[in-house]
């Protein structure tokens, strides 16, 4: 967090943020774009967002589809209850879908798979690891780090970034 920081990226966390709600309270009106990562992570600020940043556009980053990973673990281990769970996974990312203004997902078969499984009003789907850009990614092993880090910044140029070590976070533009 520290050397983000240093580089101009503006980074809040405990102790310097008591809670998020109370962030937002204070800080939303400043957002035009609020990127929220993994669902369980978007579960939870997607409201906040929405109460308190009520003109921003709101994008969920999948990550990867949980309920498609968890669905796969439990057709392996033939479980029902996992696949249960997978259902309930998969509704709930879905529902996020629908509230979000715009999804990111991680390849083209994924957008395919979702675009049948959403109506047409809540297909607004961007692409984050085409074939290209991955093939990129291997000859530019100099920048890997900072593609990663900053690799929705490639996507949506201009964005300040909330980061964190965690995958699961919240980027507030």
């Amino acid at each position: 967090t520290e050397a983000l920081r240093q580089l101009g990226v503006e980074s809040w966390h405990a102790p310097f943020a008591a809670s998020v709600a109370s962030w937002m309270r204070a800080h939303g009106h400043r957002f035009n774009v609020v990127l929220l990562s993994r669902h369980y992570v978007a579960a939870e600020l997607l409201p906040l967002v929405r109460r308190f940043a009520p003109q921003a556009r709101i994008v969920f980053d999948t990550v990867d589809l949980h309920f498609l990973r968890e669905k796969r673990g439990a057709d392996i281990a033939g479980d029902d209850a996992l696949r249960r769970s997978a259902e309930r996974t998969r509704d709930r990312e879905l529902a996020l879908m629908r509230q979000a203004d715009a999804t990111l997902v991680v390849s083209p078969v994924e957008r395919d798979m979702l675009a049948a499984l959403l109506p047409a009003s809540a297909r607004a789907f961007g692409v984050v690891l085409e074939q290209t850009m991955v093939s990129r990614l291997y000859t530019l092993d100099h920048l890997y780090g900072l593609l990663l880090t900053f690799g929705v910044g490639l996507i949506i140029e201009g964005l300040v970034r909330n980061a964190g070590t965690h995958a699961g976070g919240v980027v507030i533009a």
